[in-house]
């Protein structure tokens, strides 16, 4: 297991985009262990959305190995702050106050919303679930 305060990055990308050239493949995810026995991952992409899934795929390989969550991609930080931004968008239409019918448009889809809080309730549940296992 790596040590928690520093994972390093020494690795170029062009390690992983040879192979990804050689071979016309989509995606490499590369987990190496150096003569210290360092870990290693690194990845790459043949277009943006592919260094995308790579990088979140590099990420799964991370939390197996044990490395800390600063270490993650931007791809799994931007995720985690997406969940976590539709969690708390869903706990505050949990708590706004009930609107009589015939009120605004606006006002009827809160109201609808909070009618249906059980079903938020189970939404924000999945989203704390996958925030805690770092999807």
């Amino acid at each position: 297991m790596p040590p928690q305060e520093q994972i390093p990055n020494s690795l170029p990308l062009s390690v992983a985009r040879e192979p990804l050239e050689k071979y016309g493949l989509q995606q490499v995810i590369m987990l190496c262990m150096d003569s210290d026995g360092v870990h290693h991952i690194v990845t790459y992409g043949k277009n943006k959305e592919q260094c995308k899934e790579a990088g979140l795929s590099g990420d799964r390989l991370k939390k197996l190995i044990g490395w800390p969550d600063n270490t993650l991609s931007r791809y799994a930080r931007e995720q985690q702050a997406l969940l976590r931004e539709a969690r708390d968008v869903l706990q505050r239409i949990m708590t706004l106050p009930k609107i009589e019918p015939g009120a605004p448009l606006e006002q009827q889809f809160i109201r609808t919303m909070t009618m249906n809080g059980d079903v938020i309730e189970k939404t924000i549940a999945r989203l704390e679930a996958a925030l805690k296992e770092g999807t």
